[in-house]
């Protein structure tokens, strides 16, 4: 099942956010960064939202996936340009590490961890 739990999230990553929420469990809990943890779709479509409003040109690349089991971690790199109200965009890019939990076929969970490291 640990391979599948990393197509899951693979998939949820490269698709958009409708179809995406397709590989999700109604009840995920979302994690971001900088917002408080949120229960099921409609909040991450508003967490999700809230996020691409803050760039423009924005573009998500996941990197590496590593199997844990019942967790995938994966390091996404995001590039875009910081949207700044009256002012011309500035470049910008960040990457972070998630752990996303998969059950049943189903992402059910999505925090931000430290990038483990390697036996």
């Amino acid at each position: 099942m640990s391979q599948e739990n990393v197509e899951i999230v693979r998939r949820f990553l490269n698709v958009d956010v409708d179809e995406a929420l397709t590989y999700a469990d109604p009840g995920i809990v979302w994690n971001p960064v900088e917002e408080l943890p949120t229960l099921g779709h409609d909040a991450v479509r508003v967490s999700l939202a809230h996020w691409k409003a803050e760039w423009d040109d924005y573009k998500l690349m996941p990197g590496e996936f590593v199997d844990m089991g019942d967790r995938v971690v994966v390091t996404v790199h995001l590039r875009g340009a910081v949207a700044e109200a009256g002012l011309r965009s500035m470049p910008a890019s960040t990457t972070s590490t998630r752990s996303a939990t998969a059950r049943s076929s189903a992402w059910i969970s999505s925090q931000s961890v430290p990038k483990p490291s390697k036996p």
